[in-house]
């Protein structure tokens, strides 16, 4: 696993972890990568953390699923990435009322633990039960390969 940030400072989670990124959202190798997991936070209410959108739009050009959890998903509707795809969040009415730019409408959205569609998983409980149909069986074997032999999953 590789993990970055907006810049490469530490980051302490609203739990009191702190995580030292790998690298920086510009300088990300996705190269090999299974999977772009956005982690939930209260931050994106108030913070729209725009660098990430050419990330986000390389991962879907390259098919390179991403999954946005609970708060990341405002994110992804700010932006349009769920303009098309069939999704979840913590609701569409919160959706709507935090992302002003949210346009995925009621056709779209899924009052379901998670939903992947397009590449795009948004997984809110059982995350894993949508993230894993996402990822290529040639990727999760060479990122399990990769494991074994290095200790890191890219």
């Amino acid at each position: 696993m590789v993990t970055f940030g907006l810049t490469k400072e530490p980051v302490t989670t609203s739990g009191g972890v702190t995580i030292l990124p790998d690298a920086d959202v510009n300088t990300i190798d996705l190269t090999g990568a299974a999977m772009v997991i956005l982690p939930g936070s209260s931050q994106y209410e108030h913070d729209d953390p725009t660098q990430l959108v050419p990330l986000i739009q390389n991962c879907i050009r390259n098919t390179i699923p991403v999954a946005a959890i609970c708060g990341a998903t405002l994110f992804l509707a700010n932006h349009g990435f769920l303009d098309t795809v069939r999704h979840t969040s913590c609701g569409q009415e919160w959706l709507k009322e935090h992302a002003p730019a949210y346009r995925g409408g009621e056709h779209l959205y899924e009052h379901a633990p998670s939903v992947a569609d397009g590449g795009v998983s948004l997984p809110q409980i059982h995350w894993v039960l949508s993230i894993l149909p996402t990822i290529s069986y040639k990727r999760w074997m060479c990122s399990r390969r990769s494991f074994w032999n290095s200790g890191m999953v890219r």
